[in-house]
């Protein structure tokens, strides 16, 4: 009963995490997903104190740098309405596109919080490398090359498939003539390089480089 409390408190403070169309497709999976996101569940900032022994006036100072930069927010935002321009204006059958998407992920409107993390884990750590496997639109790799810009140091090598596989098989939705990363700032670019390929077989030649 308490478990069950404290998600429905959780879900009255936070209802972005569920309250999305996924939610309404797939809800007792939903459920289940959010409900493990939200035991537990700590504030960011304390999250990533305790994941990088950082100081926490470092890392509000780092998440004023990422949450004022309307610049790259506004991009997102002009990036992601091109993508649902492009699929308002197409044949594609979104219904049956999410009824075959894995049920229970969370919204778009969810996504600047995950990417905020991997900005805040950036900052905090400062790595010289990072190695991702798995880019869709490029909007994880997006904050992390922001926070390495805002270092002064790093460089993102990336995995994924490329466009030439079957949209069955890659899940994802590119708007015509784009490819993976497509929402990427030129301004980042030089700090990624992206590998297409089945991360099975590039990963480990990509760490050893």
């Amino acid at each position: 009963m308490g478990n069950t409390l404290n998600y429905f408190t959780a879900v009255c403070k936070y209802p972005h995490y569920v309250l999305n169309k996924r939610f309404l497709l797939h809800p007792i999976s939903s459920i289940d997903t959010v409900s493990k996101i939200m035991k537990g569940n700590t504030s960011l900032l304390e999250s990533i104190r305790n994941l990088t022994n950082d100081k926490m006036d470092n890392i509000k100072n780092n998440y004023n740098d990422i949450k004022n930069n309307v610049e790259l927010h506004q991009h997102l935002e002009e990036g992601y309405g091109e993508l649902d321009n492009y699929v308002n204006n197409t044949d594609l059958d979104m219904l049956r596109y999410s009824n075959k998407t894995p049920s229970g992920r969370l919204g778009r409107d969810t996504q600047s919080n995950a990417g905020h993390f991997l900005y805040l884990i950036i900052r905090s750590l400062k790595p010289d490398t990072v190695v991702e496997t798995g880019v869709a639109s490029g909007e994880s790799s997006t904050f992390m090359l922001q926070a390495m810009e805002d270092n002064k140091k790093g460089k993102l090598f990336s995995i994924d498939l490329p466009p030439s596989v079957n949209q069955n098989q890659r899940k994802i939705i590119f708007p015509k003539d784009k490819s993976s990363g497509w929402i990427i700032p030129e301004n980042l670019k030089d700090r990624w390089e992206l590998h297409e390929g089945d991360s099975g077989d590039l990963l480990l030649p990509c760490c050893k480089n």
